[in-house]
């Protein structure tokens, strides 16, 4: 049975997007490892840590929070808009979840700052019901890419 909202709609993207973060936040301290991940280019060294989750049923997770990505300093036009404007510099978010499709790529990507959830994206697609949710067609677009790919 597919879950509904209060006015007996399908759930929103952000809805979905939570469930799926919810699911891999429940087994990522048993499927999850440590793994480093290269910055820009191969030749400055950059790197930074991620946790990534596997599943085992077609899917992996990258779980990044404020303590494993590296610092960012504001920009000067950041800096410029913030005192001239007085607008406040972006946050880094707390944590940050992209789920990555086999044969795909990134399906979900949901952030969370200061206990306020941001979308960043979700395609709907058949790996939803991996994660309880109702399994969706693939957009035409993306079916047709598949499809080219796959002859």
């Amino acid at each position: 049975m597919a879950k509904q909202t209060k006015e007996g709609k399908g759930l929103a993207r952000l809805e979905r997007a939570r469930i799926v973060r919810e699911a891999v936040l429940a087994i990522s301290a048993t499927h999850g490892h440590w793994e480093e991940l290269q910055l820009g280019a191969a030749h400055n060294g950059r790197t930074t840590r991620l946790w990534t989750v596997e599943s085992g049923q077609g899917w992996q997770a990258w779980v990044d929070t404020r303590f494993t990505r590296p610092v960012s300093a504001p920009s000067g036009s950041q800096l410029y808009a913030s005192a001239v404007h007085g607008l406040d510099l972006p946050r880094n978010p707390d944590q940050c979840i992209d789920v990555i499709w086999e044969g795909y790529g990134k399906v979900v990507s949901i952030s969370q700052t200061a206990g306020v959830d941001t979308l960043i994206g979700f395609t709907a697609g058949p790996w939803e019901a991996a994660f309880g949710l109702p399994a969706q067609e693939w957009p035409p677009a993306i079916a047709r890419k598949l499809a080219k790919r796959a002859a």
